[in-house]
Order: C-alpha cells, then sequence, then structure tokens
C-alpha cells in the first residue's frame, strides 16, 4: 500500500528518470522483521544501488526518501606517515571507497599507511526526501542544487541519512528530520533535539538496477 502512494505525486516517474531502466522494487528490509538497529540497515542495504526509504513514525509522520547512489558507512582515508616514500600515491589520502582499499592492501603493506574510517557525504541532484503525513498535501523536498555536495550523508554509527540532519536515522528507532539542504521541511519539527519514533521503516531496492549502465 505504502509504495502505491509514491504515484500520488510523480515519485515513480522521477524515479524511473533518474536510473533510465525499467525496474521492479523489491523489499530490503523491514523494521518488525530485521530490525530497527543501525548495523542492520548497513548489513542489509550498504551497496544495494539506488533505495528508497519510507518511514511511518508514532507521531503520526509518513516520510521518507530517494537516494539515487549506494549507501555506504566510511571511507577509508590514507594518512601518509612518509611523503617521500608515498608521494606518487598522495591522491589516495582524499579518502577512497572501502573495495579499493582491499586492492590497495593487497599490493602496499600496511605499515606505510595510516589508515582511518571516516563518514562522507556522497554528491547527487537526484536525491529527495517526502512527506504523505497529509495526504491532501503531500511534500516533495527535493535536495538544494548549491547543497547536492551534502545530499547523502555515510556513516557507520546511524542509519539512512539525507542531507544534514534533514531525516536521519540516528539510532535503533529514533530518528530527526530538520530542514537545511533540502528545499522544504517534511515534518513539522521545530528544534534539532526533537525526535521522531519509528513504528515502521522499509527500504526498497530495485530488482534489476545495474551499476555499470546507471554510473
Amino acid at each position: 500500500m505504502k509504495i502505491k502512494l509514491l504515484y500520488q505525486v510523480g515519485l515513480i516517474k522521477k524515479i524511473k528518470i533518474t536510473i533510465h531502466v525499467p525496474y521492479k522494487v523489491k523489499l530490503l528490509l523491514l523494521g518488525s522483521r530485521d530490525g530497527f538497529d543501525v548495523n542492520t540497515f548497513h548489513r542489509l542495504c550498504d551497496f544495494q544501488g539506488p533505495t528508497i526509504i519510507i518511514l511511518r513514525t508514532i507521531q503520526g509522520d509518513l516520510i521518507g526518501g530517494y537516494n539515487p547512489v549506494s549507501w555506504d558507512s566510511f571511507t577509508i582515508r590514507i594518512n601518509e606517515p612518509d611523503r617521500n616514500k608515498l608521494d606518487y600515491y598522495h591522491n589516495y589520502s582524499r579518502g577512497i571507497p572501502r573495495k579499493i582499499w582491499k586492492i590497495l592492501k593487497f599490493f602496499f603493506p600496511e605499515p606505510l599507511f595510516k589508515v582511518e574510517k571516516k563518514p562522507y557525504f556522497s554528491q547527487t541532484s537526484n536525491s529527495f526526501i517526502f512527506s504523505f503525513t497529509d495526504k491532501s498535501n503531500p511534500v516533495l523536498s527535493r535536495v538544494k542544487p548549491e547543497r547536492n555536495n551534502e545530499a547523502i550523508w555515510n556513516n557507520e554509527l546511524c542509519g539512512p541519512s539525507f542531507g544534514l540532519l534533514d531525516l536521519c536515522m540516528k539510532d535503533s528507532n529514533r530518528w530527526v528530520s530538520y530542514w537545511g539542504t533540502y528545499e522544504h521541511k517534511i515534518t513539522n519539527s521545530k528544534i534539532l533535539t526533537e525526535e521522531l519514533i519509528a513504528e515502521e521503516y522499509e527500504v526498497f531496492a530495485f530488482d534489476n538496477y545495474n551499476p555499470i549502465i546507471n554510473s
């Protein structure tokens, strides 16, 4: 029933344009079935391509968001203890995906590097958050063009996070939603410390998403 609601404000059309291919949605996570904790979210939803998040709160909100890029937990940052030895590889110090880090560890002795796990933003212009709390006046809130470098926050200490707390799972079933990175507010939260308590939440991905086609 919740997925059908997405058609009412044209979100499915927007998603289809974004990923460029026909698709079927598949359920990755159901809070009441799989759990509401942060680790479960990252275990089931990281590296799954574009996803839709839908959240129902005990306060009566029906809200969510669309992330057109994969969720992640952190990036690996390499700091160079001896720049003379590693000058050729200096560009890697900016932060690299975990998959590339596994390859680097194979070729280079680990003591040469000081390794840190860092949360990071994913840049995209196609993410949005939404609210169906008032079905007669649904809200679609796209990321602000000037803030698209802060569209998606990847952090192993929290669950799905859009912008700077525009919609963020803090831990377990506690969420916050505070306006800033996206165009419109999707809740009535007036202060940053005001928490939303999840009654249920779902994460959907796309059966035939191909990261090569859609890169």
